[in-house]
């Protein structure tokens, strides 16, 4: 014998046979419809990357199709972590953060990654990576980055120009070399970077001397000029200083002094 479909059990068999269509025809909505596909890209944070370039990299990421039909320009199936992943892959950028905008926009805050540091040797301005390797020849030291002193002839590097010409790169002055050791350049990315995110500190520009065994030298845009050692525990010295900074020595803007914080848990002003 045949088992009996009773009208409810055909009416509940329908029920959901309906229900499975209405949810594949709205879902097939959300995901296909253009209403939600994302047109408008914001981009705040950048002041090195070519903004244009990055946005043209995201819409060619969201154009592609997962699987040759789920499209990645969905704003319900954008997959934030292969979007990161696809600029960190060719973008110095340190972190992403992605935030979606109902209903077809997207934010991308961007943390940029420190990856140049513009070697100046007194002659010229070259632009090098963080493995100290020349990169491009930027321009010639003007005249007026050289101030004759006495019988001496001081070099004050314009980086205001420097910066809106290549962006913002920290500024090496070290005329004995045209390539960087690489522990040198990411030490100077180190310092820059701490000391713009962690402190009111403003550089104007590096110093590496002839004369002095293992000594960065930082140049505030107010004549402070601060030590610290490349080499050893510069960690530790850049959280000694930030502490005494905050505390004490952010009185000394102004001042034709040298602090030196070459020392993890010491900081003091050189007579």
């Amino acid at each position: 014998m045949h088992p009996r479909i009773t009208r409810g059990t055909l009416r509940n068999k329908i029920s959901a046979i309906g229900f499975v269509i209405i949810s594949i025809v709205w879902g097939s909505a959300l995901v296909f419809h253009p209403y939600f596909r994302i047109r408008h890209i914001e981009i705040t944070g950048t002041s090195n990357i070519d903004r244009v370039a990055l946005t043209e990299t995201v819409e060619t990421a969201l154009s592609r199709a997962r699987f040759r039909i789920i499209p990645q320009n969905n704003f319900f199936l954008l997959d934030r972590v292969r979007l990161e992943t696809v600029l960190k892959t060719k973008f110095p950028i340190d972190t992403v953060v992605i935030t979606k905008n109902f209903p077809n926009s997207i934010h991308l805050g961007i943390a940029e990654r420190l990856a140049f540091v513009i070697l100046d040797n007194g002659e010229q301005y070259t632009l090098v990576d963080e493995e100290g390797i020349p990169q491009k020849t930027l321009r010639p030291v003007a005249i007026h980055e050289r101030i004759e002193r006495a019988s001496t002839t001081l070099h004050y590097p314009d980086v205001p120009a420097l910066y809106a010409r290549y962006g913002t790169y920290p500024v090496l002055y070290d005329k004995r070399n045209e390539k960087l050791d690489p522990a040198l350049a990411q030490s100077v990315m180190r310092v820059y970077s701490y000391l713009g995110q962690h402190t009111d500190f403003a550089t104007h520009h590096f110093v590496y001397p002839q004369n002095e065994y293992q000594t960065l030298l930082v140049v505030h845009r107010d004549g402070v000029t601060v030590a610290f050692n490349p080499v050893e525990k510069l960690d530790e010295q850049l959280e000694t200083f930030r502490n005494a900074w905050q505390r004490e020595l952010r009185k000394e803007k102004g001042k034709d002094v040298r602090i030196n914080a070459r020392y993890p848990g010491r900081v003091y002003i050189e007579e």
